[in-house]
Order: C-alpha cells, then sequence, then structure tokens
C-alpha cells in the first residue's frame, strides 16, 4: 500500500463524518526562545555600545530623521 493509497482512504474517513474533527488550539503557544536564532544582528542597538549615527543602520537614519523632523 502506497502513501497516496493511505491518503486516500483517510481522506473518504474524514469526507463521511458527520461533524468534522476541528482541533481545539485555543491552548495552543510557541516559545519564541524556540524559533529565534541567537545570533546577533549588527545593525541591532541594545543600548550597551555608543554608535555614530552615520553608523546605523540607513533606515534606522531614515526612519529616525522622519520621525524627528519638523517640517
Amino acid at each position: 500500500m502506497t502513501s497516496e493509497d493511505i491518503y486516500k482512504i483517510i481522506k473518504q474517513v474524514f469526507e463521511t463524518m458527520e461533524t468534522p474533527i476541528i482541533p481545539d488550539i485555543s491552548n495552543a503557544f510557541i516559545p519564541f526562545s524556540n524559533i529565534t536564532s541567537n545570533e546577533k544582528s549588527s545593525y541591532i542597538y541594545d543600548g550597551s555600545e555608543i554608535l555614530a549615527f552615520n553608523e546605523r543602520h540607513p533606515k534606522y537614519q531614515k526612519i529616525f530623521i522622519t520621525e524627528f523632523s519638523v517640517i
């Protein structure tokens, strides 16, 4: 029996059910510590280092200038 045959059988079982099986994910959670990598980005400023404005990421510079410019 191939995996396609098994898939067809399972699909038929689910299609013939009176009430569909809906998983309860209300208590599900995702630990973010498992998702993110431990690699440190060179552009993230964590407050411990002193960075000149022109050494920061270009997107940060643009956002900073846009947010604090007086028109």
